[in-house]
């Protein structure tokens, strides 16, 4: 088996699953790469680049309100995803911002943990 597969594999412990807490960004890094943890709107674990596409801030500052991220600096809001959802400045998302993603990663509840895997395609759930 190759490293590549073997990484493509890895699932890393992330927090315990109760330490995230619903309308409450969790930062955390993992192998050197900054996370922001959240919870969407059904209460799933959500695993972003901790990095606001705007003005660079963490967006482990900021706060959680309906399932979505939203940014302590300019107030950027990013779903699930990491797609840019709302722009304060801006009246519509007709604008340069509607294509813009934050980096998202596999991430997934088990046994009382939250495991995120760097590899953007992981191959299923820890064991």
């Amino acid at each position: 088996m190759s490293a590549e597969s073997l990484r493509a594999n890895t699932w890393l412990i992330a927090c315990l699953s109760n330490e995230l807490k619903s309308g409450s960004p969790f930062g955390v890094v993992l192998e050197e790469q900054p996370l922001v943890l959240f919870r969407d709107e059904r209460g799933g674990a959500v695993a972003l680049e901790d990095r606001c596409l705007h003005r660079n801030a963490p967006l482990s500052l900021g706060g959680v309100s309906e399932g979505r991220l939203q940014c302590a600096y300019h107030g950027w809001t990013y779903d699930r995803t990491g797609a840019v959802a709302e722009v304060p400045a801006l009246a519509t998302r007709e604008g340069a911002e509607q294509n813009l993603r934050a980096k998202s990663y596999p991430a997934v509840e088990q046994d009382g943990f939250v495991w995120v895997s760097l590899v953007g395609t992981a191959c299923g759930p820890p064991l």
